[in-house]
């Protein structure tokens, strides 16, 4: 009998994670946003970033924001999609993101569109959140997606 070839997990960053690496400010987070990218660099798992992300990153000054493009320079982009757009505006109409949110709810929008394992953030006040995850599930449920694990680097243990 064969064996099964393993699949890589699958990893969408939003800009919290890279700008983490350069955060002094929070060395258990730098350390663990560090060991993350470090495993991403084995090739051990495979890490996606949407236009979102890039968004965000460029709003950074310099030299921070070419410092994060490099550290995700081996992510594979996710191609902008109408149906994770739309998805996006259904989360904020079901309340699951606020209007002022709408980046949050766009990032995952793109990582369950586009059925990523994991959604890797440091916003604990709005996509690593009990109540918003459990709200994502019940939504996805609905609509036929499977919601991603989102964690924060220091719960996913690789």
């Amino acid at each position: 009998m064969t064996a099964m070839p393993k699949t890589k997990l699958k990893i969408y960053f939003d800009s919290t994670v890279p700008n983490y690496i350069f955060n002094d400010e929070y060395p258990e987070k730098q350390k663990a946003a560090k060991a993350l990218f470090a495993f991403s660099n084995k090739k051990e798992i495979l890490t996606f970033v949407s236009s979102v992300t890039l968004e965000e990153i460029k709003a950074a000054n310099e030299p921070k924001r070419s410092e994060m493009l490099k550290v995700l320079r081996d992510s594979i982009l996710l191609q902008e999609s109408s149906e994770a757009e739309e998805l996006a505006k259904t989360y904020i109409k079901k309340q699951i993101f606020s209007k002022s949110n709408r980046e949050d709810a766009r990032h995952t929008a793109y990582a369950v569109y586009y059925g990523v394992n994991i959604l890797a953030s440091y916003n604990f006040s709005h996509i690593v959140r009990l109540s918003t995850i459990n709200k994502l599930r019940a939504e996805n449920l609905i609509l036929g997606y499977q919601t991603p694990e989102i964690r924060s680097p220091e719960e996913i243990d690789l």
